[in-house]
């Protein structure tokens, strides 16, 4: 259990370099002006309630489930993420992150970035990223997308990544990132589903 919760957590770091960092490397093959259009449309997106639901696997083999349980209204965003035997609820707002104590039921502030990129963030990572290629379209639950892909290769790990980017919104609706790591292969694939976008309360964001 130890060495799976290291790996997750190797995978998790990666995850946000793929997708966070990556933007800043540079290779042979631009954006193109249609996809550079789809990804602008994040910009108005605005407050946003839904879920993302990723599967874990090692060597191909199903390792983990995680549901996270998302609610953004810039610059305030509200995670619970669960794997069906524990849970977290962490709020960031403009004066700090907050995790949710249920022993005594309220929140404390901790000392610690908050990984959880936005929508807008997701879609800005990629609209900077001009190393990756457009590999195909597909309709996914009724929705047009374009599949965006891009690697990377940092200390002598691989990572690979295929997005399906929303064509209507400029937000990624699936997701599929593999690692290569020696001889072991870690792999996540996340849908993020059940939109509804429209006006929040800041009462969500409440830590007190």
């Amino acid at each position: 259990m130890k060495k799976q919760k290291m790996l997750f957590g190797i995978i998790a770091m990666f995850v946000c370099l793929l997708l966070l960092i990556s933007g800043c490397t540079q290779q042979k093959t631009p954006t193109t002006t249609s996809i550079q259009g789809i990804l602008a449309k994040a910009k108005n997106i605005g407050p946003a309630r839904y879920l993302a639901v990723t599967t874990y696997f090692v060597n191909g083999t199903l390792t983990m489930n995680e549901t996270k349980s998302i609610i953004e209204k810039s610059p305030y965003m509200k995670v619970k993420m669960s794997d069906g035997i524990s849970s977290l609820i962490m709020i960031k707002r403009p004066d700090g992150v907050y995790v949710y104590n249920s022993e005594s039921n309220n929140y404390t502030k901790i000392d610690t970035s908050f990984s959880e990129p936005s929508l807008e963030e997701l879609s800005n990572a990629f609209l900077l990223n001009i190393s990756f290629r457009v590999v195909g379209n597909e309709t996914i639950n009724g929705n047009a997308t374009t599949i965006i892909q891009y690697t990377t290769n940092e200390s002598g790990i691989l990572g690979t990544a295929q997005i399906w980017i929303w064509n209507e919104k400029g937000i990624p609706i699936k997701s599929q990132i593999t690692v290569l790591m020696g001889k072991t292969t870690l792999t996540t694939k996340t849908e993020y589903v059940n939109f509804v976008f429209g006006d929040i309360p800041l009462s969500e964001f409440s830590v007190s």
